[in-house]
This record gives C-alpha cells, structure tokens and sequence, in this order.
C-alpha cells in the first residue's frame, strides 16, 4: 500500500514539474497566448506580444536607450560609457568633451571623444591616451583590429599601433562624403577587408579597402541610408529619396546592382541576415529578400543591429533576434490569427465576436 501511495505522489510531483516546465517554455506561452486573444480575453494582446517575442529573440538586454557599435552594445553618458553586450565594463574618460566613439576587442576597449585615444585592456584597465585629432581635425570613426586601432580622420584612414604607440597613414587614397561640412562615418571589419562609410542627410559614399594590400577594392558606391549589410561578395542597401526608395544589392565583383524590393514609405529600416525590418506609418513591417512583406502586429520599434541581427525594442528591453524564427512564427500566427493581419487593422486590436 506505502509503495501504492508512493508511486502515485510520484506521477502527481512528475505531472506538476511537466506543467510547470511547459508554462516557462516560450511556444506553450506563445500558444496559450494566442488561444487567449482568440477568446477574447482582458490583457490578451500584451500577453501575445510579450509571448512572440520570446520565442524569436537570442538575448534580452536591459535598457532601450543603447547605441550598437556593430560587435557591441552601450550607453553613453558624457564621459561615462556602460558596455552592456557581449560583456559588461563601466569606463571613463577622466578629460574630454565626452565620448562619441566606442569600439572593442578581446583585447582592448577604446573610446575616444573625437580628439584623444583612451586605451583600455579587455578587462577595463586603463592604459593609456593618445591624442590624435583637434577640435578642427576630429576622429569621425574607428575600429580595434588585433593590436591597431583604425581611425577616420579628415578623409583618411590611420592605423595607431598601441605596441609602438604610432600612428601612420594607411594609404594615400582620401574617402571624402558627398558634403564635407557636416557629416558622419563608419568603419566595420568584414572578411578581412575594411568597409567605409561617409556622409550624412540621406547621401552616403560606401569604400571597400584591402588593408593588406593597401588598394581600394570599392570607392564611393552612393547610398540614401547609412543602413546597409555586407556580405563577402555583396553589399545590401537603400538607394532612392523620398516617396521613392529601393532596396539594391549590389555584386562586388560584376558591380551589378539588382534591385529588391521598393518602399514608398520609409521611417527606418534595419537589413539583416536573412531579412529586414522597416518602420513606417502604419507600423512594423518585415519581410526575407525576395519575398513579400508582412506587418508585424506588435507594438515592437527598431533599436539598431548587432552582427548582422535585428535590435527590437520592447518595453524597457532591446531583444537580439532570430530572423529565421521571426518569419516561421510570423507564418503560423497568420494561420492561427488571420485577423491580427487584415490591412484595417494597423494596432493588433482582438477581432470582435461575430
């Protein structure tokens, strides 16, 4: 009889730990919730919204208010910056005007505020500054790469090498932006080569430089958005102006432009491995190259991107998200809540009971 008695507390304790697991787990929350809002229920919609976004994102981070660097996330706040992701570093910059740029490796994290270097190691020791920029001449860019930090400065690109604390001029080819008053740059490293990005106000110039072999393998590509992806043979981007955009990919090795897809509405866009977002003024809109666009019935906004992934911010949370997963959630709640997708419904209103 104990044994009885025993055998059964064991299917109760198994049965309860089954349940409990199934309620943490994010497609049986996904799938309750989307039973809830087709009943109808108070709250359903913030429940559906907070359950898809789980099972689509990678990492949940902390705080809304974070700039990318490309292979990191921060914020910035005068002379503090608070690294936040892959790892956490709170650093200062004891003088300056305050940081403006942020960039790190596993060995070394840098920030500068336009005119100086401040050098830390990969654990947030400080070990030294280098000034290299004025108030006229300021560093626009820059990027860690092995044991150089590459700068943008005045059109050109410099290599500081913190083992010779030098800095040299990389090659004699300048990177100027379509208006040299007022603009903006961005370096990334990608496949061994660097890619350089200039300009500002909806007018970009796009370079490709072998560091290596000190020759330019790309100059001047015109862009409308410093949004853009590179692959290792292709460059993703925005072309066009207002009421008129066009999402090309270009082929680094034919320069043939293949257009994508074409917007008349854009407020921002994110392009991303295996798809892109866009915001406009009827919500969120997703959609994989070459295929058609579906809204996405949340209350999601854009944050940006980290390697090559989409930022979506939620509340007081920026998720890294899975493209591929986004789409195949994407499909089933088309199939099991058409009506969160017709064109009149732009707020992810519950259909009414008929």
């Amino acid at each position: 009889m104990i044994k009885k008695y025993a055998s059964i507390e064991c299917i109760l304790l198994a049965s309860m730990v089954f349940l409990f697991r199934c309620s943490l787990d994010p497609e049986s929350r996904l799938n309750g919730a989307v039973d809830r809002y087709l009943e109808h229920k108070a709250d359903a919609l913030p429940s559906l919204e907070s359950a898809f976004l789980d099972t689509i994102s990678i990492e949940d981070i902390k705080g809304s208010n974070l700039q990318s660097a490309e292979t990191i996330l921060y914020r910035v706040d005068g002379k503090d910056v608070d690294i936040v992701y892959p790892q956490k570093r709170s650093l200062s910059m004891n003088d300056g005007e305050g940081v403006t740029l942020v960039d790190l490796s596993g060995d070394y994290i840098v920030l500068s505020d336009g005119m100086r270097l401040s050098i830390f190691d990969g654990s947030g020791t400080h070990r030294s500054d280098e000034t290299v920029g004025d108030k006229t001449n300021q560093i626009k860019a820059l990027l860690v790469m092995g044991d150089d930090i590459i700068y943008y400065k005045n059109c050109n690109l410099y290599r500081y090498s913190i083992i010779k604390n030098s800095s040299e001029l990389i090659l004699k080819e300048s990177f100027t932006p379509p208006y040299e008053k007022y603009y903006t740059a961005q370096l990334q490293a990608k496949d061994g080569m660097l890619h350089v990005l200039a300009g500002s106000a909806g007018l970009y110039y796009y370079s490709i430089v072998n560091i290596v072999a000190q020759s330019v393998v790309l100059k001047n590509l015109a862009m409308s958005s410093s949004k853009r992806l590179a692959g290792a043979a292709d460059i993703r981007y925005i072309a066009g102006n207002s009421g008129n955009w066009e999402l090309i990919q270009y082929l680094v090795s034919t320069k043939k432009k293949n257009p994508i897809a074409r917007f008349n509405d854009i407020m921002d866009i994110e392009l991303a491995v295996g798809g892109y977002l866009w915001e406009n003024r009827n919500g969120l809109w997703a959609a994989e190259y070459g295929k058609d666009k579906v809204r996405v019935p949340f209350s999601y906004q854009l944050a940006g991107t980290y390697k090559g992934r989409v930022l979506l911010k939620y509340r007081d949370y920026c998720h890294i998200i899975d493209m591929k997963k986004l789409f195949m959630r994407l499909d089933v709640l088309k199939i099991k809540a058409p009506d969160l997708f017709n064109e009149e419904n732009t707020t992810g209103t519950p259909p009414m009971n008929k």
